[in-house]
C-alpha cells in the first residue's frame, strides 16, 4: 500500500470492494 502504479491501485481497490461484499 505504498507507492503503486495507477493500474495496481485500481486492482487493489477492486480487490477490497470484492472482499467487503
Amino acid at each position: 500500500s505504498d507507492i503503486k502504479s495507477d493500474e495496481e491501485i485500481e486492482l487493489d481497490e477492486d480487490f477490497v470492494l470484492g472482499e467487503q461484499k
